[in-house]
């Protein structure tokens, strides 16, 4: 109700406003009354103030260039480190020969594998694996 005395609701929310004091009398009595005070208050007149507002002046100026020189020191010292491990002499790559391993092998260890596992694959399974679903013998 806030938003849409000030005229900041999108038409959706509008509309869900509306359909909810619609129906709901004691939340159209509160909008009938805020809209009341809001539009008392727009329409009063400016009291002048009978000093002028004096804000204490800012100490925290030190504090704020500590801070962003920590800030900026911290930066650097990442780009630094970024840098360094960016541009290590070579790079090591290990290279392991992997077998080819046939799908008749693969279909070897899993009917080997150990008790905990299914000794017999899943028949959604053995198309994966090279097998038809009545090649093994059980």
């Amino acid at each position: 109700m806030s938003l849409a005395l000030d005229d900041e609701l999108s038409e959706l929310e509008g509309a869900m406003l509306h359909a909810h004091t619609s129906r709901c009398s004691a939340c159209a009595a509160f909008e009938a009354e805020i809209g009341a005070i809001t539009s008392r208050l727009r329409l009063a007149p400016l009291e002048p103030l009978p000093a002028p507002v004096a804000l204490p002046p800012r100490r925290r100026t030190v504090a704020r260039f500590a801070q962003v020189g920590a800030a900026a020191a911290v930066a650097l010292v990442a780009a630094g480190i970024g840098t360094v491990l960016a541009t290590s002499p070579g790079t090591t790559q290990l290279t392991v020969p992997l077998p080819k391993t046939a799908s008749s092998q693969l279909s070897v260890d899993f009917l080997n594998a150990p008790q905990g596992l299914p000794q017999r694959p899943p028949i959604s399974f053995r198309p994966r694996i090279g097998l038809d679903a009545d090649s093994l013998d059980y």
